[in-house]
């Protein structure tokens, strides 16, 4: 058997006789935060805009060879126009005043950046969405195939231009890194960061059942009302001695034009990429 010796003076176990002198040091860290995407994929940002913003743009028209004295058909191009609006983000937080007053932490400036991420997540997850909405289907499956097949539809519509790439869900990426892009031949379908050569990334933030995109995503565009304002409200829960901190921004993500993009979906499961 193991002796244990008895403590027989100041020890740091008792806090009677020494625990309560031991220094605890602190050290903050960061929680995990949203993936963002969009900028770094080429989205075009509009920013300290005032009152709504029209993105008019007019399309091709067809030309074509006549005989000698032969009339012309008189063309007419579409004209289309995309309008950016300002769209209120809020998000608040609340903390007491103890709390503040016990801790040597910024206690006021962690859930500042806390709001601060919350609203750029919010950004990209809307642009996202309006990729996913506009967007025409290529398949619902991650294959080599459906891959190709989103580029051609991009390539059909002569938009394959601007800033080209792929976003796809966190299991889709891991999907494309272990898949081959056909059986018994070497070559995953994601190689590096980009697939079939353009660039890729993922995110957690795609809509429902959406497992990627494809696109230029220089054709999203992000529209930005002034910056963020940050309140601190120590009055509306006065009487319980807490603090409100509230976010306020606005802005809004528009797709000028659905023909650049492509996306598979499931048409079902969550936006982690079910069924990818």
């Amino acid at each position: 058997s193991v002796l244990l010796r008895d403590v027989h003076g100041q020890n740091v176990t008792d806090n009677d006789e020494g625990g309560y002198l031991a220094i605890t040091t602190q050290r903050y860290i960061e929680d995990v935060k949203e993936k963002l995407v969009v900028a770094a994929m080429g989205a075009s940002y509009i920013t300290d805009l005032v009152g709504n913003v029209s993105l008019p743009s007019v399309g091709n028209v067809q030309a074509t060879f006549l005989a000698e004295g032969a009339a012309a058909t008189t063309k007419v191009a579409d004209v289309a126009n995309v309008v950016l609006t300002p769209r209120g983000i809020r998000a608040n937080m609340v903390t007491t005043r103890d709390l503040m007053k016990q801790t040597s932490l910024d206690v006021e400036r962690i859930l500042m950046d806390r709001l601060s991420d919350a609203e750029a997540a919010c950004i990209d997850k809307e642009a996202l969405q309006a990729i996913s909405t506009a967007a025409s289907s290529a398949g619902s499956s991650l294959t080599w195939a459906n891959a190709v097949a989103m580029e051609t539809a991009i390539n059909s519509a002569n938009a394959n231009r601007g800033s080209m790439g792929y976003v796809l869900s966190a299991s889709a990426w891991g999907t494309a890194k272990t898949t081959l892009k056909a059986a018994n031949v070497s070559g995953y379908i994601l190689d590096g960061n980009q697939i079939n050569g353009y660039k890729a990334d993922y995110s957690n933030l795609l809509a429902s059942g959406v497992i990627g995109v494809f696109g230029n995503f220089q054709d999203l565009y992000i529209g930005r009302w002034g910056g963020i304002d940050l309140l601190v409200d120590p009055f509306t829960l006065g009487d319980t001695g807490e603090i409100k901190i509230q976010l306020f921004s606005y802005a809004d993500a528009k797709v000028a034009f659905a023909k650049s993009f492509s996306k598979l979906a499931s048409g079902s499961g969550s936006g982690s990429g079910a069924g990818a």
